[in-house]
Formats: C-alpha cells, sequence, structure tokens
C-alpha cells in the first residue's frame, strides 16, 4: 500500500497528510481490538529495525481500522526508514513520516506511545524544541508515565536544561527509585546548578549531587564514573565550607579517587582529581606524585602540566616548573588566551 507512495516522486506536506484523514474506524469492538494488537506488533517490529515484518502489520492493522493511530506511527517509522537511507534523508519519505505521525495524533492526541514515537522522530531529525514541546504536551495527560518523563528529563539534560531535566528526573525517581541512569543523570544536573545557589546553600547543594552519585554508585557499582562523580561532588562541596568541615570530609573525598584508582589505575582524571585534593590541603608533595601518574598515562595532560607547574613554584622549584610550562606551551590545543598566559609565567 505505503510502497508506491513511499516510490513516488512527489513530496505531500505533512499538514495536508494530517487535514485529510483516512475512514472512520469500525464499531465492532472486537475489531478495534484485534487491529490494536496487530498495531502494537508492528511497532514493536519498527522499533527492532525489522521494517519488512512491520509494513506487513502495518498493512493489516490498517485494513481493519484505517484510524489505527499506533498502526500510523509504524508507517511513520518505515517511512522514515527509507528516507534515511540516503543521506541527507530524502525529502518525500521524511515528509510522509511526519505527516502519519500528525495523522496518528489527530487520531489519538493523548497516546503516550504515539507521542513518544513522534517525539523521538523530531529529535533525530534535529527538531529537539519541537520534541520537547510534544513531549510537555504529552505529560499534561499523562503525568505519570515513566516512559514520557525519562524521555524528556533525557532531552533536557541534553539541551542543558538542568532546572528542568531535575524536576523531570526527580520525579522519575519519586516513581522508579531504581533507575540508575535516573540517579546518575540527576547527580550532574545538580553538579551544575549548585554555582548557581546561594553560597550558604552551595555545600548542600553539592553533597544532594554526591548522594545522588552514591545512589547510582549501589546499583551500579561496577562504574567508576559514579566513584569521579562522587568524589568531584564532595570535593566542591568541601572547599564551599571552614576549615574544620574540609579536614574531616577531606579523607573521604580522597578515598573515593583511591577506591577509583584501585578499579582502574588507567583513568588519567582520578589521578589528576586526587592531585588537586592533596593540592588544596597543602600536600604539594604527594599531589606532585599524582599529578605524575597522570601525565605518565597522558604527557600532554594539560591541567596537569599547569598544575605541576603552580605546584612546583608554591615549593620555590621554579627550574622544574619551567620544564613543565614548556611542555604545556607545545600543547596543540592551547586556546589563544592560554598560550599567553604560560607565555607570560616563563617570562618572570
Amino acid at each position: 500500500m505505503f510502497l508506491t507512495l513511499g516510490c513516488s516522486s512527489l513530496s505531500p506536506r505533512p499538514e495536508d497528510m494530517a487535514a485529510d484523514l483516512p475512514a472512520e474506524a469500525p464499531t465492532d469492538p472486537a475489531l478495534l481490538a484485534r487491529a490494536a494488537e496487530i498495531a502494537d506488533r508492528a511497532l514493536a517490529q519498527a522499533d527492532a529495525e525489522d521494517f519488512a515484518a512491520a509494513r506487513e502489520s502495518v498493512e493489516e492493522a490498517l485494513a481493519i481500522n484505517p484510524r489505527a493511530a499506533r498502526a500510523r506511527a509504524a508507517l511513520a517509522l518505515c517511512y522514515f526508514a527509507i528516507a534515511a537511507e540516503e543521506q541527507p534523508p530524502e525529502l518525500g519519505n521524511l515528509n510522509r513520516a511526519e505527516g502519519e505521525f500528525l495523522r496518528a495524533e489527530r487520531i489519538d492526541p493523548s497516546d503516550p506511545v504515539v507521542g513518544l514515537h513522534h517525539a523521538w522522530f523530531l529529535a533525530a531529525v534535529g527538531h529537539l524544541n519541537a520534541a520537547v514541546n510534544r513531549l510537555e504536551n504529552l505529560l499534561v495527560d499523562n503525568p505519570e508515565n515513566l516512559d514520557v518523563l525519562r524521555r524528556l528529563g533525557r532531552i533536557h539534560y541534553d539541551m542543558g536544561h538542568e532546572s528542568r531535566a531535575a524536576e523531570l528526573l526527580t520525579a522519575v525517581l519519586e516513581l522508579d527509585s531504581q533507575d540508575a541512569l535516573g540517579h546518575y543523570l540527576l547527580a550532574h544536573c545538580l553538579l551544575r546548578l549548585a554555582p548557581e545557589v546561594e553560597r550558604a546553600q552551595r555545600a548542600a547543594e553539592f553533597g544532594r549531587a554526591a548522594d545522588e552519585f552514591a545512589r547510582y554508585r549501589a546499583l551500579v557499582p561496577e562504574d567508576v564514573d559514579g566513584l569521579l562523580g562522587e568524589a568531584h561532588a564532595r570535593f566542591q562541596a568541601l572547599i564551599t565550607e571552614t576549615a574544620e568541615a574540609q579536614d574531616a570530609e577531606a579523607e573521604r573525598v580522597l578515598e573515593l579517587y583511591a577506591e577509583a584508582i584501585d578499579r582502574d589505575p588507567e583513568v588519567v582524571a582520578a589521578w589528576f582529581s586526587q592531585a588537586v585534593v592533596l593540592d588544596h590541603l597543602g600536600r604539594r608533595e604527594e599531589a606532585r606524585a599524582s599529578y605524575g601518574k597522570a601525565l605518565a598515562l597522558n604527557a600532554e595532560h594539560l591541567p596537569s602540566l599547569l598544575n605541576m607547574a603552580a605546584n612546583l613554584t608554591e615549593d620555590d622549584k621554579g627550574d622544574q616548573a619551567e620544564e613543565y610550562l614548556r611542555r604545556a606551551l607545545a600543547n596543540d590545543g592551547l586556546s589563544r588566551g592560554e598560550r599567553q598566559r604560560i607565555e607570560g609565567l616563563l617570562a618572570k
């Protein structure tokens, strides 16, 4: 049925397709249920990228009920698969995909399954704002739908909308406290938002981020990124506290970095971050050892080179510091400002 359309050179307008609804649905409940069952099968096949099977199921479902919204959504995915065989995607089938999604939504505007697939399509073709709008509207009718909350939270996170992402991810975790990715993404949101709050509240916000990383680690204990994230969040909380509170928390932060290094000693960020904490505590010789480990793994790691130079300068080892500054200056990835700053340090 639609394969002929897919091969046509005509490019329909999605809005015109949406305005041209198919014949009325049958009234027999048994037929409606049968069409819905086949439509769900078609969507599952399309999701699995078995588009040949999906096309057959779509035709079967629409033959029973031309207004089976999920079959229309599956049909849209099939059109998109045809369009995506070319780069950039072929416009005719891209428009047909959008048109079928619009038809499906006119038929059943509150169906979360149709809405989620349409939002996925919009994001896939680069229309992130449209995907967000579609999901936000869908959330009004489905405020506790985990799939909608997760998808919308992830898109807001990817777009850098940390406040809204944090709201949505919090809602996800209230419904499913075992959602590991939800804890991980929320932790990163809180980590990014913490510097924006009043200084008196900042340590508590960094602490919230650390607690979310800890919950993530409890669910995915083998992931070193969880350790690094918790350690970083706790260090950020630490440096906003009083000296007494810093001393009490510092060892915990160092333990987290030591555990991360023990898990994977090849992670440059773990050695570097450990060194930063040691530097902050005035344990400069230990810090130099950790910077050295980072540079042994990546001799051009610019933060380690610059921090090593600053560390040596603090200990009146200017000649040794100069070596690291010159190594940093040889880094091709320097910005103009960074290059001028290093040249200024060498000129002193």
